[in-house]
């Protein structure tokens, strides 16, 4: 399966677009029913799931739906893809409802710079904010108070700088 996996994964390239296609109209029933086995079993994990749903889509393009019916097992192989295509369908669509978010957060943005600035708005926002000093000012430096030093660089003791915070 890892080896086909990696081919359709070269015929995926933009370069190979009608490979696929040709790959899959020359499939025997034989080989059509091994690729729908391995497209589910890729289908289960979110990192093989593009691969095979271009293969499923090719498959149902491509090939006539009385070949498919009658392919072994083909309602197991089809019940087995439906639920993990419904996910990756649901997650495609929260993506793409994001992106819509994305796209209107910069929309807005781009309406923030580009809008006209009022002139109210700089006016206000352009003159100098006037305030008052404080009423008292020292213009003096404060010299630290020797008794403001820490326990470490006088010798005190844990136990006396306990007794002083009692």
């Amino acid at each position: 399966p890892f080896r086909l996996l990696g081919v359709l994964e070269e015929l995926l390239l933009p370069e190979n677009e009608d490979a696929l296609d040709a790959l899959v109209r020359s499939f025997s029933q034989e080989e059509l029913a091994k690729c729908l086995r391995f497209a589910r079993d890729w289908n289960t994990s979110i990192k093989h799931s593009l691969v095979a749903q271009r293969v499923l889509n090719a498959v149902f393009r491509c090939v006539s739906p009385s070949t498919i019916t009658s392919c072994a097992n083909i309602r197991e192989l089809l019940v087995g893809l439906i639920p993990y295509t419904e996910r990756h369908l649901d997650r495609l669509r929260r993506l793409h409802q994001s992106s819509f978010f994305i796209d209107f957060t910069l929309q807005s943005m781009k309406r923030l710079v580009a809008a006209p600035i009022q002139e109210g708005f700089v006016a206000a926002t352009s003159a100098p904010i006037q305030c008052d000093p404080p009423a008292a000012m020292d213009t003096q430096p404060q010299v630290p108070d020797s008794s403001d030093k820490r326990p470490e660089e006088d010798g005190w003791s844990e136990e006396e700088e306990e007794e002083e915070e009692e």
